[in-house]
């Protein structure tokens, strides 16, 4: 990065950005202004989204929460992914190379899932809740034991962030 980018990510303007791409608040006008800056500041560098994804399981033994991301944090970042798992057991980390990641990534960018589905409510069971964050772009969907029709993909994308916990966690989860 250069001292002009360093400075732009290391300034307000760059934490709301930040803010923005961890998909804490939509995008401002400011966020895009940035991005334009730092478009100036790249030199030919490729500015590549960062992918964020978030599964939240409510079951009676409680909350477990499964988040695979790019690793950005200082320092040095490692080269593929996050993956961390918070359960009723504690709290898991493991870095994940982007070829363990790479079809997963593959089936979320190419799922159609409608806009809107009419999901089945309860009190007891398992609820979930999955985010998408790539970029400026994030969906939420939230469901309770089984997606509506037009939302089967996630079931696929619950099922094998699960499993990537279980690899990190060692510990079986709802």
């Amino acid at each position: 990065m250069t001292p002009q980018g360093k400075k732009i990510w290391n300034s307000p303007a760059g934490a709301s950005l930040m803010d923005t791409m961890l998909g804490e608040k939509p995008m401002s006008d400011q966020d895009k202004a940035t991005v334009q800056e730092l478009v100036k500041t790249s030199h030919g560098i490729e500015l590549r989204p960062l992918i964020d994804l978030t599964l939240r399981v409510n079951a009676r033994g409680g909350t477990t929460v499964i988040r695979l991301s790019k690793d950005t944090g200082p320092p040095p970042p490692h080269a593929g992914f996050v993956c961390a798992v918070a359960c009723r057991s504690g709290e898991y980390r493991a870095n994940i190379p982007d070829s363990d990641v790479d079809e997963l990534l593959r089936f979320v960018r190419s799922a159609t899932i409608s806009a809107a589905g009419a999901c089945a409510e309860g009190l007891d069971g398992v609820s979930y809740e999955l985010s998408i964050n790539e970029g400026f772009a994030h969906a939420t969907y939230g469901w309770w034991m089984k997606p509506a029709s037009g939302w089967t993909p996630l079931t696929e994308i619950a099922s094998r962030l699960l499993n990537l916990g279980f690899q990190v966690s060692g510990q079986y989860l709802p």
